[in-house]
């Protein structure tokens, strides 16, 4: 429960503002960049970082460089990593605990959403499909679900993927792009938000197929509009 003033530190170039005070700056790499910046404004030093803060700023920077493969890498995201590596980061341990520690149910869900493939707006697009039967097939928990929209941003021509995760009133839409085209404006659309070559957003739908259909075509139409 909070009981007081609620801070934000972020990165994300649309968001709805929730916070008491928002420290927010889009051309940082990491909403971890934006807590180091304001730890050192409040006296910490590169030398003085504790192990804990190194493990966790290393960790937001891999996340949202996609382990320093993504447009956002700067010269101040490695920067900042070379000093948590210094500080005691070791980037093999958190490599097995994020990305080499997936459980099968996790791989059997994969399986399932990879074979729900479609291809729209001339192959530029690719959208994936996580249903609740997937779930229940392969025995998976949320906790299962992983970076599944990635395999769909990978495939050659591709500019952006989806993933549409039903729910029992809704679409969530996980959006990403190669950097040729802005996702965030196409989340905008429908009321969500992030950056330009990541964000997300939920269209309504009920659990009817022809209610997911008319909100998927209603997403593959905006994504056709700003591919355009």
């Amino acid at each position: 429960e909070i009981t007081g003033p609620l801070i934000v530190l972020d990165h994300h170039a649309v968001c709805d503002p929730f916070g008491s005070l928002e420290v927010r700056d889009p051309d940082a790499a990491s909403s971890g960049v934006v807590a180091w910046r304001l730890l050192c404004r409040l006296g910490l030093t590169e030398a003085a970082m504790p192990r804990a803060v190194a493990d966790a700023l290393y960790t937001s920077l891999i996340e949202d460089t996609g382990w320093f493969r993504y447009q956002n890498t700067n010269r101040e995201a490695l920067h900042l990593a070379s000093v948590c590596v210094e500080r005691g980061v070791v980037p093999w341990d958190l490599s097995l605990a994020l990305d080499e520690s997936n459980s099968e149910a996790s791989l059997r869900l994969l399986s399932l959403v990879l074979s729900s493939l479609e291809r729209h707006c001339g192959g530029r697009l690719a959208l994936l499909t996580l249903t609740e039967e997937m779930m229940q097939q392969s025995g998976a928990t949320p906790n299962d679900v992983g970076k599944f929209v990635n395999y769909a941003r990978g495939l050659r021509g591709v500019e952006v993927a989806g993933l549409v995760t039903h729910g029992d009133k809704s679409l969530y839409v996980s959006l990403r792009g190669k950097g040729t085209v802005d996702v965030a404006a196409v989340a905008q659309r429908f009321g969500g938000g992030g950056h330009r070559s990541a964000a997300g957003c939920t269209l309504p739908a009920t659990k009817t197929p022809e209610s997911r259909a008319a909100a998927q075509a209603l997403l593959v139409a905006a994504v056709a509009q700003v591919l355009s």
